[in-house]
Protein backbone atom coordinates (compact mmCIF):
# COMPACT_ATOMS: atom_id res chain seq x y z
CA UNK A 1 0.00 0.00 0.00
CA UNK A 2 1.19 3.69 -0.97
CA UNK A 3 1.55 6.43 1.67
CA UNK A 4 -0.83 8.21 -0.37
CA UNK A 5 -3.67 5.91 0.13
CA UNK A 6 -3.01 5.64 3.99
CA UNK A 7 -5.86 7.23 6.22
CA UNK A 8 -4.43 10.25 8.13
CA UNK A 9 -5.00 8.34 11.21
CA UNK A 10 -3.03 5.43 10.03
CA UNK A 11 -0.55 8.05 8.74
CA UNK A 12 -0.39 9.76 12.23
CA UNK A 13 0.19 6.15 13.96
CA UNK A 14 2.72 5.57 11.99
CA UNK A 15 5.22 8.55 12.38
CA UNK A 16 4.63 8.05 16.07
CA UNK A 17 6.58 4.41 15.49
CA UNK A 18 8.44 5.69 13.28
CA UNK A 19 9.73 8.62 16.06
CA UNK A 20 9.60 6.07 18.89
CA UNK A 21 11.85 3.35 16.83
CA UNK A 22 14.14 6.05 15.77
CA UNK A 23 14.61 7.39 19.51
CA UNK A 24 15.18 3.78 20.40
CA UNK A 25 17.89 3.31 17.02
CA UNK A 26 19.80 6.51 18.72
CA UNK A 27 19.93 5.54 21.82
CA UNK A 28 21.04 2.07 20.84
CA UNK A 29 23.75 4.17 18.35
CA UNK A 30 24.95 6.03 21.17
CA UNK A 31 25.57 3.12 23.29
CA UNK A 32 27.56 1.47 20.49
CA UNK A 33 29.85 4.64 20.43
CA UNK A 34 29.83 4.59 23.95
CA UNK A 35 31.28 1.43 24.06
CA UNK A 36 34.00 1.63 21.51
CA UNK A 37 35.29 5.17 22.91
CA UNK A 38 34.79 5.44 25.86
CA UNK A 39 36.48 2.34 27.39
CA UNK A 40 39.53 3.64 25.37
CA UNK A 41 38.88 7.06 27.01
CA UNK A 42 39.41 5.89 29.90
CA UNK A 43 41.94 2.84 29.65
CA UNK A 44 44.59 4.75 31.15
CA UNK A 45 42.66 4.44 34.52
CA UNK A 46 41.46 1.13 34.04
CA UNK A 47 45.20 0.23 33.04
CA UNK A 48 46.49 1.38 36.45
CA UNK A 49 43.83 -0.14 38.16
CA UNK A 50 44.45 -3.76 36.96
CA UNK A 51 47.80 -3.15 35.94
CA UNK A 52 47.69 -3.60 32.68
CA UNK A 53 51.08 -3.37 30.78
CA UNK A 54 49.99 -1.58 26.82
CA UNK A 55 49.65 -4.67 24.82
CA UNK A 56 47.31 -5.89 27.52
CA UNK A 57 45.20 -2.40 27.50
CA UNK A 58 45.46 -2.52 23.82
CA UNK A 59 44.03 -6.20 23.49
CA UNK A 60 41.49 -5.32 26.12
CA UNK A 61 40.62 -2.14 23.93
CA UNK A 62 40.60 -3.90 20.59
CA UNK A 63 39.67 -7.28 21.47
CA UNK A 64 35.57 -6.90 21.57
CA UNK A 65 35.64 -5.92 17.21
CA UNK A 66 36.41 -9.88 17.40
CA UNK A 67 32.87 -10.67 18.60
CA UNK A 68 31.65 -7.83 17.07
CA UNK A 69 32.59 -9.25 13.70
CA UNK A 70 31.21 -12.79 14.65
CA UNK A 71 28.27 -11.42 16.06
CA UNK A 72 27.41 -9.58 13.13
CA UNK A 73 27.23 -13.28 11.10
CA UNK A 74 25.59 -14.92 14.19
CA UNK A 75 23.04 -12.03 14.46
CA UNK A 76 22.39 -11.39 10.63
CA UNK A 77 21.04 -14.99 10.89
CA UNK A 78 18.94 -15.00 14.25
CA UNK A 79 17.39 -11.59 13.00
CA UNK A 80 15.56 -13.03 9.88
CA UNK A 81 12.69 -13.97 12.20
CA UNK A 82 13.22 -11.23 14.75
CA UNK A 83 11.93 -7.27 14.64
CA UNK A 84 13.99 -4.44 14.51
CA UNK A 85 12.61 -3.43 17.80
CA UNK A 86 13.58 -6.68 19.30
CA UNK A 87 17.31 -6.58 17.92
CA UNK A 88 17.79 -3.17 19.52
CA UNK A 89 16.49 -3.97 22.45
CA UNK A 90 18.26 -7.47 22.54
CA UNK A 91 21.48 -5.56 21.96
CA UNK A 92 21.09 -2.38 23.90
CA UNK A 93 20.51 -4.50 27.02
CA UNK A 94 23.61 -7.05 26.70
CA UNK A 95 25.46 -4.38 25.69
CA UNK A 96 24.23 -1.79 29.08
CA UNK A 97 24.80 -4.68 31.25
CA UNK A 98 28.13 -5.43 29.89
CA UNK A 99 29.24 -1.58 29.95
CA UNK A 100 28.08 -1.83 33.54
CA UNK A 101 29.49 -4.73 34.76
CA UNK A 102 32.66 -3.83 33.43
CA UNK A 103 33.31 -1.44 35.85
CA UNK A 104 33.47 -4.28 38.66
CA UNK A 105 35.83 -6.10 36.88
CA UNK A 106 38.70 -7.15 39.19
CA UNK A 107 40.82 -9.18 36.76
CA UNK A 108 42.31 -9.21 33.37
CA UNK A 109 40.32 -12.24 32.55
CA UNK A 110 37.03 -10.85 33.73
CA UNK A 111 37.93 -7.47 31.14
CA UNK A 112 38.04 -9.54 28.04
CA UNK A 113 35.32 -11.53 29.11
CA UNK A 114 32.92 -8.68 29.01
CA UNK A 115 34.51 -6.83 26.28
CA UNK A 116 33.71 -10.03 23.98
CA UNK A 117 30.40 -10.17 25.58
CA UNK A 118 29.75 -6.18 24.98
CA UNK A 119 31.27 -6.94 21.17
CA UNK A 120 28.66 -9.62 20.17
CA UNK A 121 25.69 -7.56 21.56
CA UNK A 122 26.66 -4.50 19.70
CA UNK A 123 26.91 -6.18 16.60
CA UNK A 124 22.83 -6.59 17.89
CA UNK A 125 22.48 -2.94 17.55
CA UNK A 126 24.00 -2.17 14.41
CA UNK A 127 21.96 -4.93 12.61
CA UNK A 128 18.51 -3.68 14.73
CA UNK A 129 19.28 -0.68 13.28
CA UNK A 130 19.68 -1.47 9.92
CA UNK A 131 16.66 -3.47 9.78
CA UNK A 132 15.00 -0.29 11.40
CA UNK A 133 15.71 1.75 8.66
CA UNK A 134 14.91 -0.40 5.75
CA UNK A 135 11.67 -1.75 7.82
CA UNK A 136 10.18 1.69 9.27
CA UNK A 137 11.12 4.10 6.68
CA UNK A 138 10.96 5.05 2.76
CA UNK A 139 13.53 4.79 0.65
CA UNK A 140 13.45 8.56 0.05
CA UNK A 141 14.10 9.26 3.80
CA UNK A 142 16.67 6.52 4.18
CA UNK A 143 19.69 8.58 3.80
CA UNK A 144 18.07 11.13 6.41
CA UNK A 145 17.60 8.14 8.86
CA UNK A 146 21.00 6.94 8.49
CA UNK A 147 22.27 10.58 8.47
CA UNK A 148 20.61 10.85 12.28
CA UNK A 149 21.85 7.46 13.50
CA UNK A 150 25.26 8.90 12.41
CA UNK A 151 25.25 11.36 14.08
CA UNK A 152 24.09 10.46 17.60
CA UNK A 153 27.24 8.03 17.11
CA UNK A 154 29.30 10.96 17.02
CA UNK A 155 27.95 12.88 19.12
CA UNK A 156 28.48 10.00 21.96
CA UNK A 157 32.16 10.16 20.48
CA UNK A 158 32.32 13.89 21.25
CA UNK A 159 30.76 13.39 24.86
CA UNK A 160 33.09 10.91 25.47
CA UNK A 161 36.17 12.40 25.27
CA UNK A 162 35.32 16.31 25.36
CA UNK A 163 33.11 16.17 28.44
CA UNK A 164 33.55 12.57 30.05
CA UNK A 165 36.96 12.27 30.47
CA UNK A 166 38.04 15.59 31.67
CA UNK A 167 35.13 15.83 34.24
CA UNK A 168 35.83 12.64 35.66
CA UNK A 169 40.08 13.45 35.40
CA UNK A 170 41.47 13.29 39.30
CA UNK A 171 42.24 17.08 38.79
CA UNK A 172 38.57 17.60 38.43
CA UNK A 173 38.08 15.29 41.60
CA UNK A 174 36.86 12.79 39.21
CA UNK A 175 38.53 9.36 39.57
CA UNK A 176 41.54 7.65 39.43
CA UNK A 177 42.84 4.09 40.60
CA UNK A 178 42.12 4.26 43.73
CA UNK A 179 38.55 5.70 43.22
CA UNK A 180 37.55 2.90 40.97
CA UNK A 181 35.40 -0.08 42.74
CA UNK A 182 37.23 -2.89 42.10
CA UNK A 183 40.02 -0.71 44.19
CA UNK A 184 38.38 -0.74 46.77
CA UNK A 185 37.31 -4.58 47.37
Amino acid sequence: MKWEMLSDFDKSRIRRWQIGMLTLALLCEMFLAADWYAFAAVIPFISETLTLDPAQAGLAQGIFALTYGLGMIVWSQVSRGMSARGMLLIGLAGTGIGMVLQVYVQSYSQLLTLRLIVGFFDAAIFLGNMKLVIGWFPQARRGSVVGLILAAYSLAITLDFAIGVPSRSPSAGGYSSRSWPEARC
